[in-house]
């Protein structure tokens, strides 16, 4: 083996990229399967008085 990694030392980079690309594919199946729930949002509620002609206006102007 030493020998043919001597001769051949490129072995040694492709390899590191294929553990790299398989840590990195593991991480996104993971990350995939184990999403966060997600929970809905209420839209805020504006005041009658900010409304005008059926638009709502926001509450900083």
């Amino acid at each position: 083996m030493r020998k043919l990694l001597g001769e051949k030392p490129w072995i040694l980079i492709v390899l590191g990229f294929l553990v790299l690309i398989s840590v990195w594919t593991f991480f996104l199946v993971v990350a995939i399967n184990n999403q966060p729930e997600r929970l809905s949002t209420p839209l805020p509620e504006y005041p009658a008085e900010a409304v005008t002609d059926g638009a709502a206006t926001p509450p900083w102007t």
